[in-house]
Formats: C-alpha cells, structure tokens, sequence
C-alpha cells in the first residue's frame, strides 16, 4: 500500500482540486482593471496549477511503481505522532487565518500566518532567532507587495483591519 500513496494521494488532491475550480465559478464577479482580471480569476489558476500538480504526482507514482522502486524518499523523519500534530496545527492556523482576516486585516494576518506555517514545517535544527527574524522580515515583505499588486494593481478590496490606509 505505501508505494501507492503517490498515486492515491495525487488522485484524491487532483478530485479537490478539480471541487475547487469548479466552486471558483461560484464566486461573485467584481471586475477589475481591463476586464481579464475579476475575482474569479485567481480561484480559477490555482485550481489549475493544483490539478496540474496532482498529475505530475500521479505520473511520478506510476512511474516509480512501473521502474519497481519502493520508497522513493526516505520520508520526513518525523513519528506519525509528529505528522498527526504538525497537520491539525496546520489546519487550525488556516481557520484562525481566515476568520480574523477581516477584524484582523490582510496583511498583519497573511504575515503571522506565513512566519506560523514556516516555523511549524521547519525542523528543529532550522527553528533560530536568526532564522524566525529573517522570516518575518520576508512574510511582511510579501504581505504588503501582495496587498499593494492586488489593492493597486488590479483594484480588488483586501481587508484592511486595524490598518487603516
């Protein structure tokens, strides 16, 4: 079963991912800038790449299942106890992210979310202060370059929260 789980694993991700684009035409349009760019538009592509993602995955397990390899990597070093803990921490931070992201605003939101989920995956050998000042640095970087293309750029509404601009 476990040289199957690329396989499976890719099939059921490419089933969401497939949920997802579709639940994208769902949303309510609010057109931007020239008209290409709406609030479906970014929903649409990820779903896309997600479904493209989840095929290579499936290709790359037959491919490893059709050349007889077994356990191609040697996995995360990490106990099922380990895995089990980082996968529900990781769930509950995306639903603090998302149902503070209004009070809260876009960007303070999007910054202790990316330097969360970044310290979570890392191992311990990379958790430093050196390590978590550089991520925070970067996350609130990227926060504010995203908030600006999406606010500025492409004239979309992004929760500004405490942060009044």
């Amino acid at each position: 079963m476990a040289k199957y789980r690329d396989v499976i694993g890719g099939c059921l991700f490419f089933i969401f991912a497939a949920v997802y684009y579709n639940m994208a035409f769902g949303i309510r349009q609010f057109a931007a800038g020239s008209g290409m760019v709406d609030s479906q538009f970014m929903p649409k592509v990820y779903g896309i790449i997600l479904m493209i993602l989840s095929a290579i995955q499936v290709l790359q397990g037959v491919y490893h299942i059709k050349k007889g390899e077994t356990e191609a990597d040697e996995g995360s070093g990490l106990t099922v106890a380990e895995q089990i803990f980082s996968f529900i921490t990781s769930f509950l931070l995306l639903i603090i992210y998302v149902a503070l992201l209004d009070s809260v605003g876009f960007i303070i939101m999007s910054a202790l979310f990316i330097t969360c989920m970044t310290m979570l995956l890392s191992t311990k050998e990379q958790r430093s202060g050196k390590k978590l000042m550089k991520v925070v640095a970067i996350s609130v970087a990227f926060s504010v370059v995203v908030y600006l293309i999406f606010v500025q750029g492409f004239g979309l509404t992004l929760p500004d929260g405490i942060l009044v601009f």
